[in-house]
């Protein structure tokens, strides 16, 4: 009856127009109704705001972008502007049209969300064509931007409303295509003359020598290029080379700015420098009197070369920066003719040949493999994996042998001991030496089964590489002292011998 009662009354309820709400928690859908008496809140940069669970907040921020939300558990919802990227590079041939905006929750919840931004078309007469604006977030599983799949744009007579649907958020902007944007033509800048930078705008600047420049400023500003073949400033990093002309870019004010570097090098330019994948841009830090790599640089593969690009929020001195090796290169071994190995050093081997390496600590390493591959030895003082809860002691280096590939191996390990190594090494047994190798999948050091000793040389056959050590077995503390204890059974006999020797006396006289 109480049953039946309830259902009349939620039925009854239900035709007056009266809803219940749903407990948080429940399985439910939110959606977001359109109910024009719902306040609009200004939101603070930084300020977080209270978000009640069930209702809708609208929300304005301080550079002009709105914002619907709806959850289903009452959360705090924290914003943060910038006029510059605070992320990875965006997508090729795109630029943002609005600020950056990182929306930030402070619980895990459901959520559904709309993102407006009005442009008036005084606006648009500076951007180019809002058809193709669209909202964009930063992808942080990716590490790159991706297009929201609800975006639309609303076309006003004042302008235009550009618009998303999202039910979770990240760092956000409106991005357009390069092609849409009139003020986007290439300005090339003579050495030490000065490029007006209008606000707002992005700025596309070409140098004489070949470096190129996008830049976009919330102020009007100048830019001033001095471009040379000679360092101005402090020494360069140890073993690093420039491989760009000095480029000091200067403005005549302090302004919020986001600007990308480029240079592109063509196949014969980088044949003549090196390997373009270690190109970066660096800058030189005025305030540590020191070179000092940009945190977001990346490379463009093309087929008539490369790009090296970087992202920036700051001018100062830039060139590029590669590694310069003041190592000897190091030489492919022959088949058959003992070959010494560069410490992390890689070297060649080809398919079929019976080949002997030799490392800097000792290990000999006789290999043949069914691939041409390129191998690389790198030994280590103390072992990157401790070998804990086990018997032994390490007591050679560690070497990890890496490969290119993944070909079969033929291949055997020894190590020979003189007597001043055995005492180098605090080897105290030679029998209890062991070859040692690192098993990944069980997180272990263990024993490969074929190995074995001759002479004062350690032998073992394998045909995987890993990391590798030789170790020798502790004894126990107690194992010489429970050896004698029982090595001379017959004098824990003697006391009970006398005594069954003294019962058998005194029963044969009580016979008597």
């Amino acid at each position: 009856m109480k049953k039946n009662s309830l259902i009349f009354f939620l039925v009854t309820f239900s035709l007056l127009g009266i809803n219940f709400l749903v407990p948080v928690g429940a399985d439910t859908t939110l959606t977001i109704s359109n109910n024009p008496t719902e306040p609009w809140l200004t939101a603070g940069n930084g300020e977080k705001i209270n978000i009640t669970a069930g209702n809708r907040t609208q929300l304005k921020t301080m550079k002009g972008n709105q914002i619907r939300i709806q959850t289903n558990e009452s959360v705090k919802l924290q914003i943060n502007e910038s006029e510059t990227n605070p992320t990875g590079p965006l997508p090729n041939q795109t630029r943002a049209v609005n600020q950056y905006m990182h929306l930030e929750l402070n619980g895990t919840v459901e959520m559904n969300a709309t993102l407006f931004r009005n442009y008036t078309n005084s606006e648009l007469s500076g951007l180019g064509n809002v058809s193709t604006f669209k909202w964009a977030f930063y992808n942080t599983s990716t590490f790159q931007w991706q297009y929201t799949h609800h975006n639309w744009v609303e076309m006003t007579p004042e302008g235009a409303t550009v618009l998303c649907n999202t039910t979770h958020f990240s760092i956000w902007t409106i991005l357009a295509p390069e092609s849409s944007n009139p003020n986007g033509s290439w300005i090339t800048a003579g050495n030490g003359e000065k490029i007006n930078i209008t606000a707002g705008n992005r700025s596309q600047i070409k140098t004489m020598n070949g470096n190129q420049i996008r830049i976009q400023t919330n102020e009007s500003v100048k830019l001033q290029i001095n471009e040379s073949e000679t360092n101005p400033t402090g020494p360069l990093p140890n073993q690093t080379r420039a491989v760009n002309r000095y480029m000091h870019l200067e403005l005549n004010g302090t302004v919020a700015m986001n600007a990308t570097l480029f240079r592109n090098y063509t196949n014969t330019e980088i044949a003549g420098l090196g390997n373009v994948s270690t190109f970066k841009w660096a800058f030189y830090n005025t305030t540590k009197f020191q070179w000092q790599y940009a945190d977001q640089n990346w490379i463009e593969i093309t087929p008539e070369g490369a790009t090296v690009l970087c992202n920036t929020t700051h001018f100062s001195i830039w060139t590029i920066l590669s590694p310069e090796s003041t190592e000897t290169p190091q030489q492919n071994p022959t088949p058959g003719t003992p070959f010494n190995s560069q410490n992390g050093t890689g070297f060649a081997i080809e398919a079929g040949h019976q080949y002997q390496i030799q490392t800097q600590s000792g290990f000999s390493l006789q290999l043949k493999l069914n691939l041409s591959s390129e191998i690389s030895v790198t030994e280590y003082e103390k072992s990157p994996k401790a070998m804990t809860q086990q018997k032994h002691h390490i007591r050679t280096q560690t070497i990890a042998i890496e490969m290119n590939n993944t070909a079969q191996i033929q291949a055997n390990f020894s190590f020979a001991l003189t007597n001043q190594l055995k005492n180098q090494l605090g080897v105290k047994n030679m029998e209890k030496l062991k070859f040692m190798f690192y098993n990944e999948s069980s997180e272990a050091w263990e024993a490969p089964k074929h190995q074995w000793l001759e002479g004062d040389t350690l032998y073992c056959n394998t045909t995987h590489f890993s990391l590798w050590t030789i170790a020798e077995e502790e004894l126990e503390e107690t194992t010489a002292s429970s050896t004698s204890a029982s090595s001379t059974p017959g004098f824990t006999l003697i006391p009970l011998v006398f005594t069954i020797i003294s019962v058998m006396l005194l029963n044969y006289k009580k016979r008597e």
